[in-house]
């Protein structure tokens, strides 16, 4: 049986299988403070697993303390924390700073000493802990800071509710040689990235030789569900058991300063919302499953339909990649979503095109029947106040079997232009602007590589017979991260179209690059704009020693984050992109999220011999 995301739990509870439901627990965090300076506020009154009110008289951990004075730590048992618990009468050093007394929550602060008590309260984002005191990290007693509990996935989230119900679903439905198939590949996966992240968090001093993996953790974090889950993920879906335990987790990531580590691709691994230490990456997995099961089925659309703008000849595009976070509290901060969108909104462009990726995994609906990710993070969000809006399909969009980007984005008038299918072809006067869908029929695990199916192959080949310019969109990326080898899809691409498209734009890689003819692009004008949105920090696998640009990049947009707080000091700004098309002539400008130019392709040599300075950014 294969359904859509909107009815695929139609039978839970019903005839398909009466009786069985497939529950799941709520776990408990631990939350801790220690501030020096001052009286410390901790825990407000906890009485039977039920918060204390705001007029609560806070409970003081080791009295009054002057400053340097040495931390009284409670042991961790003495706060028997339940899953019903809010913790509340917490200061942190940036609310006393504004001579805060009610608690970090209750005074409006969502930065962020927070991370620790963040699992508990519902009022606090997720965040790393962080202060504006750099020492401050030297005050958390060791003990206290356990990153595995960091990792627990949410409980009474979506991604766990929708697996329980999936879970059920598949009790009464047998799996498929092919799903047997594409799950054992799965698993797989998730197996040799638990080996190499432990291989690089086990190196002296983080070597970063190694590709981080993204779904490192996920194979440990899907083993902390509750025991039945994990038991019935094991018989149904064949879930291998972690190598790891809590003790080795917190072991490996003892060292982890709060600001996190940096791969050599930019990724951020720290536990800031969106970072790689994020458990939503995992939980979202679960609809991964649902489409390689045949549980949600992948969303129809209609023959793509050219947009004809013949007559255009001057005409500005704007696009970013990687967007599709929604907006979340970054600390003190609006996050890198809002700040983009804010700024992309002073161009007066005419298109703007989503290069792909609503996360987590852009779905069409919540197990409720509301609007999923794909709404809340993207479509609702989206206002670049232009004519015309495009979006791609993406790798996360396909985990949803891509009916978010259908019944939620496309069918938004925003995207009306686009005719509900994710591939698209803009006519103008001298060029062919296509948008290709390079996740949809994509058969790599986790839809990872890019690829294209025969009737985008068919449309490229009518293209090439046009004899127009062309400029090729797609979410994944062309050429590998350091612009040295070309993707699969490259060729592809190429030979359909019968000859190397004139520009290449894609995302997927949350890095803003423009690549040189010195990279496997070639005389094709290659662009990255996936850092439209994720937390990341300097990809250092773009540098040479002497911290200039390798010669497969002309420009890397690494502008750091300005005033960052504890969690944010490695992190580099999110930007976009403006195309400036005049006759069959284009100008390229990259703007950071504070709407900042950083470089433009009419300047030439402006990012000649440019020098990142990694220690500046404690890399």
């Amino acid at each position: 049986m294969a359904v859509g995301s909107d009815d695929m739990f139609n039978c839970i509870g019903g005839a398909c299988c009466p009786g069985k439901q497939w529950g799941v627990f709520s776990g408990f965090f631990f939350a801790l403070v220690v501030l020096a300076g001052g009286a410390l506020r901790a825990f407000g009154g906890i009485d039977g697993g039920k918060s204390a009110s705001k007029s609560s008289v806070p409970l003081q951990i080791g009295g009054n303390h002057d400053a340097g004075e040495a931390i009284v730590q409670e042991p961790l048992a003495s706060f028997p924390l339940t899953n019903q618990s809010l913790v509340k009468g917490m200061v942190c050093p940036h609310c006393l700073g504004r001579g805060a007394s009610q608690g970090c929550c209750e005074s409006g602060c969502m930065g962020n000493l927070c991370a620790l008590v963040g699992k508990l309260s519902s009022c606090f984002q997720r965040q790393p802990i962080l202060s504006e005191h750099k020492d401050f990290q030297s005050l958390i007693p060791r003990p206290f800071f356990l990153p595995s509990l960091l990792l627990r996935p949410d409980l009474d989230g979506e991604h766990v509710l929708f697996l329980s119900k999936l879970l059920a679903m598949l009790s009464c439905t047998p799996l498929t040689q092919d799903a047997q198939e594409d799950l054992a590949a799965f698993w797989q996966e998730l197996q040799l990235e638990e080996k190499t992240l432990v291989q690089f968090f086990s190196s002296k001093g983080c070597d970063t030789s190694f590709d981080l993996p993204e779904s490192g953790l996920s194979l440990y974090i899907l083993n902390s569900l509750p025991s039945n889950t994990v038991a019935t993920m094991q018989n149904i879906l064949g879930m291998p058991r972690t190598t790891l335990d809590d003790q080795a987790v917190d072991k490996l990531l003892e060292g982890i300063p709060f600001s996190g580590w940096v791969g050599k691709d930019g990724s951020l691994f720290t536990f800031t919302k969106y970072a790689q230490f994020d458990p939503g990456w995992t939980t979202s997995l679960f609809y991964y499953i649902a489409v390689k099961t045949g549980l949600i089925k992948k969303a129809e659309m209609p023959p793509h339909q050219p947009i004809d703008l013949s007559l255009w000849d001057k005409f500005t595009v704007i696009m970013n990649g990687d967007w599709g976070t929604g907006y979340w509290q970054d600390g003190a901060k609006d996050c890198p979503a809002k700040q983009v969108m804010a700024s992309i909104q002073r161009h007066r462009a005419d298109i703007a095109v989503h290069l792909g990726d609503e996360y987590y995994a852009g779905t069409n609906t919540t197990v409720a029947g509301a609007p999923g990710e794909e709404a809340t993070h993207f479509s609702d969000l989206w206002d670049p106040r232009t004519q015309y809006s495009f979006a791609l399909g993406s790798n996360h969009g396909m985990y949803d079997g891509e009916n978010g980007l259908v019944h939620q984005t496309l069918a938004s008038p925003t995207f009306a232009a686009q005719g509900g299918t994710s591939i698209f072809v803009i006519k103008t006067r001298y060029w062919n602007i296509v948008g290709l869908d390079s996740a949809r029929d994509n058969p790599s695990t986790l839809f990872e590589v890019g690829y294209i199916g025969q009737n985008q192959i068919t449309l490229l080949q009518q293209v090439g017979a046009d004899g127009k310019k062309v400029m090729i969109l797609t979410h994944h990326n062309a050429l590998s991260l350091d612009g040295k080898e070309r993707m699969p899809i490259w060729s592809q691409v190429v030979k359909a179209l019968g000859r190397d498209p004139d520009y290449w734009v894609w995302g997927h890689k949350h890095i803003g690059t423009a690549y040189s003819s010195f990279s496997a692009a070639g005389n094709t004008k290659a662009f990255c704009f996936g850092h439209g949105a994720i937390p990341v920090g300097v990809a250092s696998q773009l540098l040479q020693a002497d911290g200039s640009f390798i010669p497969q990049v002309t420009y890397y947009a690494h502008t750091p984050l300005p005033d960052p707080d504890i969690a944010q000091e490695k992190r580099v700004m999110n930007g976009y992109a403006l195309f400036d098309f005049n006759g069959d002539s284009v100008m390229v400008q990259m703007y950071n999220q504070l709407g900042q130019l950083e470089w433009n392709s009419g300047t030439a040599g402006n990012a000649a011999g440019k020098q990142i300075n990694l220690e500046e950014l404690g890399q």
